[in-house]
């Protein structure tokens, strides 16, 4: 979705936050608004029921709500189709 403001929005249900489980909150649910830049180098746009990981600054949006904001393509991983690390 594109927000008002030209922001692409991905909605996401948590996994884990900051490497832990996020069992801090009532709700596990979090949205990342993506810049222009960063969305257009994805190889693959995220969609409903893909597994992803996104690093970024954390902003309050105007709403009161916790937003992650991803600098670039590279901060967007496709974790079903991201490379095992070799032990």
């Amino acid at each position: 979705m594109t927000s008002w403001d030209g922001l692409r929005t991905i909605d996401l249900q948590l996994e884990e936050f900051n490497g832990g489980p996020p069992g801090c909150w009532s709700a596990y649910y979090i949205r990342a608004e993506v810049v222009r830049h960063a969305w257009k180098g994805l190889k693959h746009v995220p969609v409903a029921g893909d597994r992803i990981r996104i690093q970024g600054e954390l902003h309050w949006d105007g709403h009161g709500f916790l937003e992650i904001h991803p600098k670039g393509s590279i901060d967007i991983v496709d974790m079903d189709s991201a490379v095992p690390e070799s032990n």
